[in-house]
């Protein structure tokens, strides 16, 4: 099969696929995994503990893959990783495996995501292993969780 006629295929399902159908699949991920989704117009986010994600309304392929992504931080392989690469690649994988349709825009934003993360990764990874988990933070009188801010 050639460029051309891979080209013509893919824009041919994507054609089949509605902004509807992506709405529908988000709506039904989430409804079934017990996810909350928060719509937003800021960055997205995923808040795992909470099995809670925000993010923008579904306006096309890119959006729906960020929808995606955020819920691959939830359901996705290796979210527990002290590693943002890791959390970060999994996610994007994740989403790209139950996407109803991988355009060449979503691979760009993913592939962009992690261009960004790459270089800053271990300072984040450093700062990431000071938190204090939620569970942590829940115990703590409240006099010390404001002294942190």
């Amino acid at each position: 099969m050639t460029g051309v006629e891979r080209q013509r295929r893919r824009r041919a399902r994507l054609a089949r696929i509605t902004l509807d159908d992506m709405w529908q699949q988000a709506e039904r991920l989430c409804a079934e995994h017990d996810i909350v989704w928060q719509l937003t117009r800021r960055k997205a986010c995923a808040l795992r503990e909470f099995e809670e994600i925000m993010a923008p309304p579904i306006r096309g392929a890119v959006s729906y893959a960020t929808v995606l992504h955020e819920i691959g931080h939830i359901l996705g392989r290796y979210q527990q990783s002290h590693h943002v690469m890791v959390l970060e690649s999994w996610a994007w994988r994740w989403a790209r495996e139950n996407a109803l349709v991988w355009t060449p825009a979503m691979e760009r934003c993913a592939r962009k995501s992690l261009e960004w993360y790459a270089p800053r990764a271990a300072k984040i990874d450093r700062k990431r292993a000071s938190w204090p988990t939620v569970t942590e933070q829940l115990d703590m009188p409240l006099r010390e969780q404001s002294a942190g801010q």
